[in-house]
Formats: C-alpha cells, sequence, structure tokens
C-alpha cells in the first residue's frame, strides 16, 4: 500500500510516498544453505523533487528507503532532464 502527498504546479512537483506492506525473499541460487524467507512487513519512504531551471532543463533529486527483514535498502538520485 502507498499513501502518497504530491504538490504539483506549473515549473516543479514534490511528491512524498509512505509504502507499507509484505515481502519475501526466495532462496539465491548461489547460496545453498538459504532457504528462503516467509513474508513478513516491509515499510519504506520515498520522496522525488522536480524544478525546471530553463526553457528546456529540470533537475531532480530522488530518495528512497526500504526497511525489510534483514537490511535497509536505500536509494538517492540527483540529475538533469533536457526535454526537446
Amino acid at each position: 500500500m502507498v499513501l502518497r502527498y504530491r504538490e504539483d504546479y506549473p515549473g516543479y512537483f514534490f511528491n512524498f510516498d509512505a509504502i507499507v506492506g509484505f515481502q519475501r525473499e526466495d532462496a539465491r541460487p548461489n547460496d545453498e544453505l538459504s532457504g528462503g524467507q516467509k513474508w513478513e512487513p516491509g515499510v519504506g519512504f520515498a520522496g522525488s523533487y522536480q524544478r525546471r531551471i530553463w526553457n528546456s532543463f529540470d533537475w531532480f533529486i530522488d530518495a528512497r528507503t526500504m526497511f525489510l527483514h534483514s537490511y535497509i535498502d536505500h536509494s538517492f538520485r540527483i540529475g538533469g532532464i533536457y526535454n526537446f
């Protein structure tokens, strides 16, 4: 389940997601001792911001984190988009 808050105006947008659900991992092919996992709760957060700088160029920031059973997964991206 994803709960999203979003602001969208000419020239920029922002969104924030709260993520709640269940996840499981299958056994990995190179790991003989692991038999996979049962369904476990997972919680995460994500946010994105994009802003137009010039007529054809936008920049963005995107950050995510997921809290899973055995580890925490992070992702952070920053970049530019040229629209033509």
